[in-house]
């Protein structure tokens, strides 16, 4: 018995004896069709699906830069990561990148869905893909891509009780601590790019002003590394 795991069109065989010369012998060539809807998978640019194959693609994502929006391909699959034509699930979206701009549920067409993402998070990411319509489904989680900060932008001030957080509305999360009067404390400063990851190398230098006009603040210091 044969099998085939690699669906798609003009597929034929070849059979040869172990004479010299060997005598050989083609069939004609058949469709083989994928199976069942058994997994999703999402690819990034740089990866080619690759149906038939233990990992079901080759190559690796390419590295994408913060706030620029690319596209990436989510498919519904059979257990050998053949693409199952016809299918329409709703498939729901999320990424370690918890800002990331994409829709949180898409409806694939034939089998798959281009769309256009945009990570915001510096650092390795990834986004997975959740089957709505049917649960039984495997999701995917597609593999890590780099996302390159940009340059130099803005600053973000952290206050006791606060952090900085990258790739957010804000650039930092938490909520400062009421502070006691005549009493000290340390605030941070990061140099960051537009969407609030950290840039290092900056040795600009930092002034602070306040509110309150009673107040003590440092002297002005230059950043280390980009902190100060």
């Amino acid at each position: 018995n044969m099998v085939f795991r690699g669906a798609g069109g003009a597929v034929s065989f070849t059979v040869s004896d172990f004479s010299s010369p060997p005598h050989t012998g083609t069939s004609n060539s058949f469709i083989v069709n994928a199976g069942s809807v058994d997994k999703l998978q999402v690819l990034l640019p740089g990866q080619t699906p690759a149906g038939g194959t233990a990992a079901g693609f080759t190559g690796t994502p390419t590295d994408q830069q913060a706030g620029t929006p690319f596209n990436m391909t989510v498919r519904a699959c059979d257990q050998f990561w053949n693409r199952v034509p016809g299918n329409t699930h709703t498939v729901a979206l999320s990424s370690t990148d918890a800002f990331a701009g994409m829709p949180a549920t898409v409806d694939l067409v034939n089998g798959e869905k281009v769309l256009p993402v945009t990570l915001y998070r510096s650092g390795i990411q990834s986004i997975t893909a959740t089957d709505v319509t049917d649960s039984s489904i495997d999701p995917h989680t597609s593999s890590g891509v780099f996302v390159n900060g940009g340059p130099f932008a803005r600053i973000v001030l952290v206050c006791p009780g606060e952090s900085i957080a990258p790739g957010t509305a804000e650039g930092r999360s938490g909520t400062a601590t009421d502070q006691s009067i005549n009493y000290s404390f340390t605030v941070t400063t990061y140099a960051t790019d537009a969407w609030f990851n950290p840039v290092s190398g900056v040795t600009d230098v930092i002034h602070l002003t306040t509110t309150d006009t009673n107040a003590q603040v440092p002297p002005d210091l230059a950043m280390v590394d980009g902190v100060a």
